[in-house]
């Protein structure tokens, strides 16, 4: 009796490290209806996602797109299931966490800037360098000779810019300043990179609450500039939006396939951490290659290592959760670009798939949708 039960305690001593022991897969579809919050440039996307994962199964998930800022703050009050944001958390909102968070990229995007320019047909051709410099209020007018000098031949209207930004704490916001403080050594000194930067005080300044006011103020709005997400760009028809200038000093009008290269040559290139450490100095903007969009962005899902810390822990959804995001990660990819996302780069999808399988309920991993 005794030799058999020190055979037993061996093999559970050599099981637990590998999973042996682990929970076993639940039916994977329990009814469970998970809650999403976050970015609003995800919004279309996750219009679809949601609706083909319900069809996949019993499971279901809400988003709310009440922005990034507002996402990070409920999950750190572990109000939803996971956060979806374009900008990693910061290293004290990474730290101030009350537990460790895992931040999967699950697609990527671009950031477009818009414009309304009465009389202007051809795509204005800018820089970061002086887009940063019309948000700071150095370049006030539309026929600026910095503006002029990089659009020969266009007639540009001696009219005062308008200036557009997101008045809530935005990842559009985060992506633009990104870009603003890499081209521009005064904007990096000054409102830096954020999701809701001290905007400087521009000769005419206007401010929006969501992506989709933003777009809809420059529409109505003669002479003002803004930013937004290109799939919202591409939905509102007749809405300018100009070539911005890359490292290679070349104009790129943003399109899914651009932005995709981007975000895989940026990706080659790049050392990720972990999933489960801090993700603060990964960006995607300013890809070299001659071809690529400079405003290129990936977007994450955060969601807590230990699935108790979320919101109604239990067994069930848990499994849910990790069902979720391998949907996401396999066939939510097929979805995003035909919305104009960009689908993720292998490497990366690796990278979230080994960080699913980290996920534990009552220190435990679990292995629902892993198969």
């Amino acid at each position: 009796m005794i030799g058999a039960l020190a055979v037993i305690v061996a093999v559970i001593g050599a099981g637990l490290p590998l999973g042996w022991f682990s929970y076993p897969p639940s039916n994977c579809s329990s009814g469970v209806t998970l809650d999403g919050e976050g970015a609003s440039l995800l919004l279309p996307l996750m219009s679809e996602w949601e609706g083909a994962f319900r069809a996949n199964g019993s499971d279901a998930v809400n988003y709310n797109p009440a922005g990034a800022g507002a996402a990070i703050s409920s999950l750190s009050a572990r109000a939803v299931d996971f956060a979806a944001t374009d900008e990693p958390l910061s290293a004290s909102e990474y730290k101030g966490m009350p537990g460790t968070v895992l931040t999967l990229p699950v697609t990527g995007g671009a950031l477009a800037i818009v414009y309304h320019l009465p009389g202007v047909v051809a795509p204005l051709e800018l820089s970061g360098d002086v887009l940063a410099n019309v948000y700071l209020g150095t370049v006030a007018r539309w026929d600026d000779s910095a503006i002029r000098s990089l659009n020969p031949g266009v007639v540009l209207p001696s009219q005062t810019i308008i200036t557009v930004h997101r008045s809530d704490a935005a990842g559009t916001t985060y992506v633009l300043t990104d870009y603003l403080s890499e081209d521009s050594s005064t904007w990096k000194e000054g409102p830096g990179t954020g999701l809701q930067p001290s905007w400087p005080s521009s000769p005419e300044q206007h401010a929006e609450q969501g992506n989709s006011k933003v777009v809809q103020y420059v529409a109505a709005t003669p002479y003002s500039v803004g930013y937004a997400d290109l799939t919202d760009v591409l939905g509102t028809p007749g809405l300018q939006y100009a070539r911005m200038e890359n490292p290679a000093q070349n104009f790129v009008l943003p399109t899914a396939l651009d932005t995709a290269s981007a975000i895989a040559d940026r990706s080659r290139n790049t050392t990720f951490p972990s999933a489960s450490g801090s993700w603060s100095n990964i960006s995607m903007v300013n890809s070299p290659a001659p071809g690529d969009y400079p405003l290129a962005t990936l977007s994450y899902f955060l969601t807590f290592q230990t699935a108790e810390l979320g919101l109604h822990s239990s067994l069930a959804r848990t499994d849910a959760i990790q069902q979720w995001l391998h949907w996401v990660l396999q066939a939510g990819q097929a979805l995003s670009g035909g919305l104009d996302y960009a689908t993720l780069p292998s490497n990366l999808v690796a990278l979230d798939e080994a960080a699913i399988g980290t996920i534990t309920f009552d220190g435990n991993t679990v292995s629902c949708g892993l198969h």
